[in-house]
């Protein structure tokens, strides 16, 4: 692999690496737990349907946190393309954790994945679906190019709670707790 850029930085990965984006946002803290995030990530889903894939990461969540619940999730599209949304929460040692995901299928065999995680930020939920509303597909595929400069504000108000998606029911899912 060649020599890679980032920022004023460049560097010689392992040749037989692969390179993958991550795009990480973060908004402000209150001190009291870790400010919300929203990760943008573009993965590798090869012959697998958009739905199987946006589960198959929903089950290993579950398996891998404690306290795991579903909230809510539906397909949709965004842009045009077929994506999928899920909220869940689960509980942490710095609190109980709201995670929104939406997975977006780009029809080469990939899927662009954007997570917001927050808690005690439902503010943040608002930002999640701005970036979702402002996607678009174009330009380079191989590249997340950000431009630099602050984010507009989204224009709408912050979800009530993040059970803003239609269920969908979850073949062999837990009963969801209220």
């Amino acid at each position: 692999m060649p020599k890679q850029e980032l920022g004023p930085f460049t560097f010689e990965p392992p040749t037989s690496w692969s390179r993958r984006a991550v795009l990480i946002f973060v908004g402000e803290s209150n001190n009291a737990h870790p400010p919300p995030n929203i990760v943008v990530t573009r993965d590798v889903r090869g012959d697998e349907e958009l739905p199987t894939h946006a589960w198959r990461k929903v089950f290993e969540l579950g398996r891998s946190v404690p306290d795991f619940e579903m909230l809510g999730s539906r397909e949709t599209r965004i842009d045009g393309q077929p994506a999928f949304k899920v909220v869940v929460r689960w509980r942490s040692e710095r609190g109980t954790v709201t995670q929104a995901m939406a997975w977006v299928d780009d029809r080469d065999g990939h899927a662009l994945t954007i997570t917001c995680s927050a808690i005690d930020k439902p503010e943040a939920f608002s930002e999640f679906e701005h970036v979702l509303e402002t996607l678009t597909f174009g330009g380079a595929r191989d590249s997340m190019v950000v431009p630099t400069g602050r984010a507009s504000s989204p224009s709408q108000p912050p979800p009530e709670n993040p059970e803003m998606y239609a269920s969908v029911p979850m073949p062999g899912a837990r009963p969801v707790r209220r």
